[in-house]
């Protein structure tokens, strides 16, 4: 049996207490979030809290950033394939690189991702399931290897000893999550999904969910694939499904990029909870400039821009769209696209955008998203 401490069964009863009373359909329902917005005076607002990255210099980014992710003291750890994390803080100034490459202490080969630990200390996800794990002050403490591959998400439910996880193993039958022991011995404890494994168009992109903190109890997951958010309560059983079916993201997605003749496909990039304990959604759409992307593209090259034809400009193929999502209410709020290309959601509603100005310079905006009228 999972450990569950006494805090988390009374958090989670308030929870279910909660959703008991704000949803009509049972539990494990699967509520279709209509596109009529509930607040037709309402607007998504983005307000720019930070800038990532410069022009020269160690804090330059690129080629391309795969992901941004925050630590429990509020700086922003930036991924780019194939280069160290550089850490910025709460406002933009760079900090450091953190790690060297190599496979030994303190040594990563591909880090792509983090996790928020207790005490302020972070895992930084790299390949073959290898943690390694840095404190406050952005030393290296040790590592540890969990047996799951290709991890993309985590959150902490009671450290050690109940981490859930989205990545693949061997002999999760393509169950998405996974339940961790990370103390000692790392081990799956237990593998689920939201659909059971269902195939989608996509099995290279099926496996790739997002994983947020739910007040109370409990985390929500979401798949790029497919505009479904779930509700998992402290136990890892699914309480239900929001189902958005906007006319940009119809149905399950393949993930693709597309081409010249064919516009990209939609992608989820992730949701989170605000302070009023809605959902705010965002997702990669295409942009009506797609055909566009495959001319002649602006790559940044710590500094100065170069041309090639065999990179598409990522910036002309994309859109984002947000969206402000009441779970109680089980209506959309308000919605909006912006010009951007969106990396991923952070906690409080936060949106990390990469752009690319036309001298070369890539930068990551951190934006705030909040409703107004």
């Amino acid at each position: 049996m999972p450990r569950i401490s006494s805090a988390a069964m009374v958090r989670e009863l308030i929870a279910v207490t909660a959703l008991t009373i704000g949803l009509a359909q049972p539990a494990t329902a699967q509520v279709v979030i209509s596109s009529a917005p509930s607040c037709a005076e309402c607007r998504v607002r983005l307000t720019t809290v930070a800038t990532l990255g410069s022009l020269t210099g160690v804090d330059a980014l690129g080629p391309t950033v795969s992901r941004v992710a925050a630590d429990p003291l509020g700086r922003y750890w930036v991924f780019s394939p194939g280069r160290m994390p550089l850490v910025f803080s709460s406002t933009g100034e760079f900090i450091r690189e953190v790690g060297r490459r190599g496979r030994g202490p303190g040594e990563m080969m591909n880090p792509h991702a983090l996790w928020a630990l207790p005490g302020d200390s972070v895992g930084v996800f790299d390949v073959g399931g290898t943690v390694s794990v840095f404190d406050s002050t952005l030393q290296f403490r040790r590592s540890f290897k969990v047996p799951v591959l290709s991890m993309s998400a985590a959150t902490v439910l009671e450290w050690p000893h109940r981490v859930i996880v989205n990545g693949q193993v061997g002999g999760g039958a393509g169950l998405p999550l996974h339940e961790v022991d990370a103390s000692e011995t790392p081990r799956i404890t237990s593998s689920f999904g939201p659909d059971d494994a269902a195939q989608r168009p996509n099995p290279q992109m099926s496996p790739f969910h997002h994983i947020s903190a739910a007040t109370n109890a409990g985390y929500w997951t979401s798949a790029a694939v497919s505009y479904d958010i779930t509700r998992w309560n402290f136990r890892n059983t699914r309480m239900y499904t929001l189902q958005r079916r906007p006319d940009w993201f119809s149905g399950p997605s393949d993930g693709l990029s597309g081409g010249p003749n064919k516009p990209p496909s939609p992608v989820l990039m992730g949701v989170a909870e605000d302070a009023e304990g809605r959902l705010c959604a965002v997702a990669r759409v295409p942009s009506p400039t797609y055909k566009a992307a495959y001319d002649n593209t602006r790559l940044p090259n710590r500094g100065k821009a170069e041309l090639r034809s065999d990179r598409i400009d990522t910036e002309l193929l994309y859109n984002t769209a947000i969206e402000i999502i009441d779970p109680r209410a089980q209506q959309l709020v308000a919605s909006s696209t912006v010009k951007g290309y969106a990396l991923n959601v952070l906690p409080g509603c936060r949106l990390a955008l990469q752009q690319l100005d036309d001298t070369g310079v890539l930068t990551v905006r951190i934006l705030q998203l909040d409703i107004f009228r």
